[in-house]
């Protein structure tokens, strides 16, 4: 099964994901007043994917 240039563009792809992690959800952070710093996003891991759609 391939693709061609109806479904996408032809060219390089590139897609970077970024996993972040929060003890506290920001929503709950604020509603109870808590320091910033207590519900701020921590990020875990980036990812990079590079592919050339022909």
């Amino acid at each position: 099964m391939g693709y061609s240039g109806k479904h996408c563009s032809i060219g390089p792809v590139t897609i970077k994901a970024s996993l972040f992690y929060s003890q506290v959800p920001s929503s709950v952070g604020e509603f109870l007043e808590l320091p910033a710093y207590e519900y701020a996003p921590i990020l875990v891991n980036t990812m990079i994917l590079r592919l050339e759609v022909r």
